[in-house]
């Protein structure tokens, strides 16, 4: 029961940060609780669009995650998996969706999207790949509560101190963990928006503050609903 109500909790999480994410205009996915939307997934296809990968698709499918140059810092971390692989289809362009998940949350740098630049806690990953270029097409991740407290910059510190004033972490009293879960830098936001995951006994809350004005940003600060 432990192991499902950790599960839960870690979903939820990772569903309001995702909210961030879509109201910064990228993941096209419904934003932001209550209720909390789904974890992002590949990308839908009509149904009988793709074929199940052969033996050997499969195998360049891992190999090319192995030697792609972004990926593999992190991949070889620690261990990983593609969840799925036997159920994994081949699209029209010889593309392949695959969500690779660590072993553990890594701080995952340098994330690009049409919208945003993003690094962040995440254990998750969302890799399409071109099996005929051998190549890595793009990579987009799961935000996640980091698994520890990890130390940061100064101007990072500073804007945790911010977070921390904020009423909705007050309301969770006086034993309070407060972590960074992701920093976006977008056109609006150019010096950065970090997300912090506040929680205790009461609850969690997550809190966006700009670090350029180092002013908590409304609109991405909220209550995590867990089921």
């Amino acid at each position: 029961m432990r192991g499902l109500l950790a599960l839960l909790v870690a979903l939820a999480v990772s569903a309001a940060l995702i909210s961030v994410a879509v109201a910064l205009g990228s993941l096209p996915y419904l934003a932001g609780p209550p209720p909390p939307p789904k974890p992002p997934a590949p990308a839908a296809h009509p149904e009988g669009s793709g074929r199940l990968l052969t033996r050997e698709e499969k195998e360049t499918l891992l190999s090319v995650l192995r030697r792609d140059s972004f990926l593999a810092p992190y991949l070889s971390r620690s261990n990983w998996t593609v969840k799925n692989l036997d159920q994994l289809r081949v699209y029209p362009g010889s593309k392949v969706e695959a969500l690779v998940e660590l072993a553990e949350p890594q701080w995952i740098e340098g994330l690009e999207t049409p919208k945003y630049r993003a690094s962040m806690w995440a254990r998750t990953l969302i890799v399409t790949v071109n099996l005929t270029a051998g190549r890595v097409e793009r990579v987009e991740a799961v935000p996640t509560r980091p698994p520890r407290d990890t130390p940061l910059s100064p101007r990072l510190e500073e804007a945790r101190r911010v977070a921390a004033s904020h009423r909705l972490v007050q309301s969770l009293g006086p034993s309070v963990n407060l972590y960074l879960v992701a920093v976006y830098h977008s056109g609006e936001y150019p010096g950065g928006l970090a997300v912090f995951s506040a929680f205790s006994d009461k609850g969690e809350v997550l809190v966006a503050v700009d670090l350029a004005t180092m002013t908590v940003v409304e609109r991405y600060t909220s209550p995590v609903y867990t089921p």
